[in-house]
């Protein structure tokens, strides 16, 4: 059975606003090491009304000195980054499951044997030799392989974003420019969104940014506060 509230009240470090237009959004928690409203750009309209953030205001010293405080028995307790237990192999079945890495130009240089130990940007344990640095460009699912070539075909400054949600717009209805993270560590930077006729956007950085990689989660904000996200989808190298 569900339990019935009124309202949901969550640990993340993020600021809840209501904007002129009517709609509700995130705003950076005031903790920049701790702002997680990256994580949450998907939140609709009717979740963002009746959930409450108290933390986005307080630092995490802060948080620990209330704790204790009120004599909850937590403020001692290390942080955990874990949502699973064991590498990524566990949600794969745990087996290996081979393919080809190869160059730029479908040269083949050598073997993996699972997609998901690589990330785009990876330099270390490719498990391939050459002359020059190699890093990972690219994860081919649907063939199965892995693409390696040089640091400088790991800078883009054009992409897609599909399956978006808007926070504090209903649309976009033209450009806008905005600051975009490209993924949790990304500090952001200053890019320009267009709609695409296609359910859509397509971002364009002032300036070349490194391992955009199709699949991670873009978002986009204006003044500290988060007007929406969706996923990387197609991306056009700097190279």
């Amino acid at each position: 059975l569900g339990v019935r509230a009124d309202h949901f009240a969550t640990g993340h470090y993020v600021q809840k606003v209501v904007l002129p237009n009517g709609r509700v959004a995130l705003k950076k928690g005031v903790d920049p090491k701790k702002d997680q409203s990256y994580f949450l750009f998907a939140l609709s309209q009717e979740q963002l009304h009746r959930t409450l953030f108290p933390l986005g205001g307080m630092v995490k010293d802060q948080v620990r000195a209330r704790a204790a405080q009120l004599d909850l028995g937590f403020e001692k307790v290390k942080e955990s980054q874990n949502f699973v237990t064991g590498g990524y192999e566990v949600l794969f079945d745990g087996k290996d499951h081979p393919g080809d890495i190869v160059d730029v130009s479908g040269r083949r240089l050598g073997m993996h044997n699972g997609i998901w130990r690589y990330t785009v940007g990876q330099r270390k344990g490719i498990g391939v030799s050459a002359p020059h640095p190699l890093y990972v460009v690219g994860v081919d699912a649907a063939a199965n392989r892995v693409v390696v070539g040089t640091k400088e075909l790991l800078y883009s400054h054009r992409f897609t974003v599909t399956h978006l949600n808007w926070m504090a717009l209903e649309r976009l209805a033209g450009p806008m420019e905005v600051v975009v993270k490209i993924r949790y560590q990304h500090q952001g930077a200053l890019a320009t969104i267009t709609p695409m006729e296609a359910d859509g956007v397509q971002v364009t950085f002032e300036a070349p940014q490194l391992s955009i990689t199709p699949g991670q989660v873009a978002v986009f904000y204006a003044d500290g506060v988060l007007m929406g996200g969706g996923f990387i989808d197609q991306v056009t190298t700097s190279a």
